[in-house]
């Protein structure tokens, strides 16, 4: 990487050396970093390539594997490092970053606050911009990708100019240490405007706040709370084009809007007359070169402080290549040296649709008054679908307790019923991948062996589970699940060298009181069964601490849903044999029979298992759904709430006799797990 420093530049015409990094590239869209490591190998379709053949050759050399293949060794510029980023979160490219680093006015020495790393490609920038005397301090509520993005910072030298925190921004607010002494703020949230009020205290006299949203009810909802802090807000939007054979192509559903739309220096009033005048002159139809065209979504809104005169204005598009420069003399007749310019105003939008690449049919209007009205039923519909998703993992949650239940009881062969699960999500999987519902992960052997630790703890976990649900109570089994804070903790101290805070230690001691108040004036008590639910919670929490220890240290990482999916695949795999091996072939004729003269016939248990492993695999899956659409602090609320519902749910069911003090027990133990998920958004500030 190209060193913050300009006296430390080093020239890229010189050979590469032991310890340096290079971009190896197999075709324009598959490129990856990699540092050079003499006895190091890199396999990809190609064959494999040693590292000690590189050492010694320029940067943009071709190297051969031992099959013949080859790839290019390319020099590690600033644009090819945000090319090569691995997709984490969609990230900003370059076009885009150019143009918010221009409008946060940034220069070296600045501060700037950051929410939302995400793959940290703005973040780079915006530490290259500021350094070396300058500071970034960016924030992720999400811990894995920030612990991913300190690896990446630390791999291109640039850990000293940025500072990554884990936090929710959006909940939180920046941390108070920072109030007043913000250059600049950069916010890509789902919600941006609830982070506003804590950005406007954070920036100095004249700072500058720049939202990034990707739909227009994001804008307005942000503009509309910007209104009592901020003043000269301007709004732009973005679209990424391709050049091909010799025309600028643009997406069918991309909506575009001319650059010379509209060049005004008045108020509302005045604008909504240049507007119509302009569009009044806009030609029906247009060729096929989009070359003039901008995206309105996703749309940036940029702000002033208090402190800065509010004047309308549009701003000059200057970075204009001769090609597209050509294109407007031919397309609209225009002189090229006329200044284009795109303008933005929280009184009107420009609304432009092309259905197909050789014509663009325009219209435009104002923002109407009901836009609020529009954005309300907008998030109305949101907070529908989300509460729909958690009903159904709910319930999802309550029928397989349910039916898992019912067939240990007459079937008590946990090994043999968890591969039976593990088989019903597999096929479901293979399906999912077959029918194109979800993309399929492509594997290497490192990923692969990263992943088999986690899918043995994942195997354990649910067969411990299904071995304690088998031997007492529905509710108790649960509640003794409700210790899995402790184990985290544990576990992420001793693993991850993460020291909790005060908070959290306090809130583990009433789940700890609760479990065992509850042990001790449970009537099914078993010690099987308590032990095999407490030994589910140590390998369910080992996984997860084995998952951010190991996989953010990959440079290709799989989504959520690929991830469950591999590991489900693999557990099916690992577990079929150990069940013949430890309770042998029990899916027989006479085994089934048994089992019905125990009060389910053959059918009722088939159809039974069959629904169990259904729902076992679905709401896992809707559990990773829910996770990518909210915070991991809500969807540990929802956890918690989760486990109520399937406690309460079963006692009703299976008529459970609970006593006062063992429901005061389950009672304190899952207030401790609520006061947990709450006391973990406290985060260390950043040094």
């Amino acid at each position: 990487m190209l060193p913050v420093d300009p006296t430390k530049k080093l020239s890229f015409t010189r050979s590469i050396s032991d310890g340096d990094l290079v971009i190896v590239y197999e075709k324009y869209d598959t490129m990856k970093a990699v540092k050079v490591c003499a006895g190091s190998v890199l396999e990809n379709r190609f064959g494999l390539f040693k590292h000690s053949d590189w050492i010694g050759k320029q940067f943009g050399s071709k190297v051969f594997s031992s099959k013949g293949g080859f790839v290019y060794l390319l020099a590690p510029t600033p644009e090819l490092w945000t090319l090569v980023l691995s997709h984490r979160t969609q990230i900003l490219y370059i076009a885009d970053i150019s143009f918010v680093i221009m409008f946060l006015e940034l220069v070296p020495g600045c501060l700037v606050l950051e929410s939302g790393t995400g793959s940290g490609s703005l973040t780079t920038s915006l530490a290259r911009a500021v350094a070396p005397r300058g500071h970034v301090y960016t924030f992720d509520f999400h811990e894995q990708r920030a612990v991913s993005a300190r690896e990446d910072f630390e791999k291109t030298g640039l850990s000293n100019v940025i500072t990554v925190g884990v936090r929710d921004i959006q909940g939180e607010g920046f941390p108070d240490e920072f109030s007043g002494r913000a250059d600049s703020v950069f916010l890509d949230l789902p919600q941006p405007w609830l982070a506003i009020p804590s950005a406007a205290k954070m920036l100095k006299q004249d700072g500058v706040l720049c939202s990034f949203s990707p739909c227009i009810e994001q804008v307005q909802r942000a503009s509309e709370t910007m209104r009592s802090s901020f003043t000269g807000r301007l709004r732009f939007s973005f679209a990424h084009m391709k050049f091909e054979n010799g025309n600028w192509m643009t997406s069918r559903e991309m909506k575009l809007v001319p650059l010379d739309l509209i060049h005004v220096k008045g108020g509302s009033d005045q604008v909504k007359e240049a507007m119509r005048r302009k569009l009044q002159d806009l030609p029906r139809s247009w060729p096929g070169r989009a070359s003039t065209a901008l995206a309105l979504a996703p749309s940036t809104s940029f702000l002033k402080p208090p402190g800065r005169k509010s004047i309308p204005k549009a701003t000059q598009l200057s970075t204009l290549t001769s090609l597209i420069q050509d294109s407007l003399t031919k397309v609209h007749r225009l002189s090229w040296q006329t200044p284009l310019y795109t303008f933005s105003s929280s009184n009107a939008s420009f609304l432009f649709s092309n259905h197909r690449y050789d014509h663009l049919k325009v219209r435009a209007a104002s923002v109407p008054g009901s836009a609020d009205e529009a954005s309300k039923q907008s998030e109305l519909v949101k907070t529908f679908q989300l509460g729909s998703m958690f009903g159904i993992w709910y319930l999802l949650n309550i029928y397989f307790n349910i039916y898992n239940k019912q067939v240990l009881k007459v079937y008590p062969f946990p090994a043999t019923v968890t591969a039976f699960q593990f088989g019903c999500g597999t096929v479901m999987i293979i399906l999912m991948w077959a029918l194109n519902l979800h993309p399929r992960p492509k594997l290497t052997r490192s990923q692969l062996a990263a992943i088999l630790p986690l899918a043995v703890a994942h195997t354990m976990g649910n067969l411990l589970t299904n071995v304690s649900l088998g031997k007492v109570a529905v509710s108790f089994t649960h509640t003794i699940k409700a210790m899995e804070p402790f184990f985290t903790v544990v576990f992420s101290a001793l693993l991850l060298a993460e020291m909790p805070n005060i908070w959290v230690v306090a809130s583990l001691v009433p789940i700890v009181g609760g479990v065992a108040l509850v042990s001790f004036t449970e009537a099914s008590f078993n010690w099987i069964g308590f032990g095999s639910a407490m030994a589910s919670n140590v390998t369910n929490q080992s996984r997860n601490v084995l998952s951010k220890k190991f996989m953010v240290k990959k440079e290709e990482s799989l989504d959520n849903i690929n991830l469950f999916s591999v590991i489900t695949i693999i557990s099916f795999i690992l577990l079929v044999p150990s069940a013949i091996l430890l309770e042998g072939v029990k899916f027989t004729p006479a085994y089934l029979q048994s089992a019905a003269n125990q009060g389910l016939n053959i059918k009722e248990l088939c159809v039974r298992s069959l629904l169990a492993g259904f729902c076992f695999h679905t709401y896992q899956q809707v559990s990773y759904m829910i996770l990518q659409m909210v915070s991991p602090v809500t969807h540990a609320v929802g956890n918690c709430v989760k486990r109520v519902v399937v406690i309460v749910s079963s006692v009703i069911f299976f008529q459970t006799p609970v006593s006062p003090i063992n429901s005061l027990g389950t009672a304190i133990a899952l207030a401790g797990v609520f006061l947990y998920s709450r006391a973990k958004r406290t985060k260390p500030k950043p040094s």
